[in-house]
């Protein structure tokens, strides 16, 4: 029986959240929500700022997961991304947009491709 999408969606922002923790990142946060949108995760490493948009699938049936990231997407997140640094007073720091693609197979192995630069604004 398949995964359900959401619960799926769930346990692989989970899953990328530790891969970042196990990383040297710190999550700032998780799911965040504004008027313009929401990001999966907003983390840190040294003065960086990574916002990851996380893609879970459980094959790669219809391609990567992180070509589900489309242009009007990484707008979407850029924008959301640029109130969220000024909100929180960050926005001298320097940002990078990342993709984490998260595979949970049926059976075998879970995949994390962490795609530092994804895109840009």
């Amino acid at each position: 029986m398949a995964m359900h999408n959401r619960s799926m969606g769930i346990i692989g922002e989970r899953l990328a959240a530790e891969f970042l923790e196990n990383s040297g990142y710190r999550i700032l946060a998780t799911n965040f929500r504004c008027p313009l949108g929401e990001i999966d995760i907003v983390a840190e490493k040294g003065p960086l700022v990574a916002v990851v948009e996380v893609k879970t699938r459980q094959d790669e049936y219809c391609g990567r997961p992180a070509q589900a990231v489309s242009f009007w997407k990484q707008r979407k997140i850029i924008d959301t991304a640029m109130w969220f640094l000024r909100n929180r007073r960050m926005d001298f720091r320097p940002c990078r947009f990342d993709v984490i693609e998260v595979i949970i197979p049926k059976a075998g192995k879970i995949i994390i491709n962490h795609i530092e630069e994804a895109f840009e604004c």
